[in-house]
Formats: C-alpha cells, structure tokens, sequence
C-alpha cells in the first residue's frame, strides 16, 4: 500500500530519517486527504439524526425537517427510510458523506444522534441542533431541569421548537441564514 502511495505521488520516503521506513506525506498528497474531508457543497442531500422511537417522530421528520428542507431546495432523510441488507453504521457514515449539511435532533438525549452529529462534525460538515423546547425545559419536583442535554452541546444555538410547524419555520430560517 506504501508502494501505491508513493507512486501516486501522496508520500514519499523521508531522505533524512535515519529509520529506513520513514516517509512524509507529500502537498499532493495532503491535498487529496483534504478533498476527502471536504464539505460536500454541491450536494442537495441532508442526512437527519434523530430518535425514532418517540410516536411523534415521523410527524416531525414528515412535516416539520423535509418540508423545511425542500423549501430551500434539499432532500432529507433519515437511515431508516431505505431497505438494505448493509451494517446500520456503514450506512450512516455513508449518509453523512454524501450530504451538504446535517440535522440533529437531540430530543430525549438519544447517543446516536451525539454519535452522528460529532462524524458529522469531524468532516467538517454543518450541524443544526434542534431539541424539543418543552423537553429541553423540563424540570423534576425540586425544580431542576432533567433530561439535559450534554454539557458538550448545551451551550450551543440549539433550534428550540414547540411543534411541528414552529421547527419548520425555524428550521427553513436557519437553512436560508447558514447554508444558502
């Protein structure tokens, strides 16, 4: 595989090592790991991470996160939506790849949607956060919040939404303001 490498001039072996099994990466090389990570922007896909348990989840993605995204020109989808006999997680890398931006719902703290939204983020693709308002504000007896969102994420521009129509208005304003 080095040998590849280096004939497709993205490494070569270090002259001034003294380990015979040294090598540097070449600009060429560095340029195409850098295209490998680039953001997707002639993309019109949106992969959405959420949880699909909730009843409620087919009315969000359905009414609120698909027609937001086709009123600024995008398809959304979730991986649940295509039948395939592949490994869950190869279709959701795969998802995040190919898409120009993300959607993340964090509504009930599921991990797979930190799971998804931090690859997302190491490609170096936007993540719009989104959390259901009366479940982000929920308090126990005593008064505290519970159900919190990860210290990770909890201080940043989260979507707050009420229903399904007030996350597809702001979620199409958000669009229109950060990726158009």
């Amino acid at each position: 595989m080095i040998d590849a490498l280096c004939e497709l001039g993205y490494l070569k072996r270090d002259q001034f090592s003294p380990e015979a099994s040294a090598y540097i990466i070449t600009i060429k090389g560095l340029q195409y790991a850098e295209s490998l990570l680039a953001t997707n922007t002639n993309s019109t896909k949106v992969f959405v991470a959420m949880q699909f348990s909730p009843d409620d989840h087919l009315v969000i993605r359905d009414a609120a996160i698909k027609p937001a995204c086709e009123a600024c020109g995008f398809t959304a989808f979730t991986v649940n939506e295509e039948e395939h006999n592949d490994d869950i997680t190869d279709k959701i890398i795969s998802g995040i790849k190919t898409s120009r931006f993300i959607i993340a719902d964090f509504t009930y703290n599921n991990l797979g949607v930190y799971y998804e939204a931090g690859y997302a983020k190491g490609l170096g693709r936007t993540v719009i956060k989104t959390c259901r308002k009366d479940w982000f504000e929920e308090t126990d007896a005593t008064g505290e919040r519970k159900n919190q969102l990860h210290f990770d994420i909890a201080h940043d521009n989260l979507i707050l939404w009420k229903d399904a129509n007030d996350l597809r208005e702001l979620l199409e304003h958000r669009i229109r303001a950060t990726i158009l």
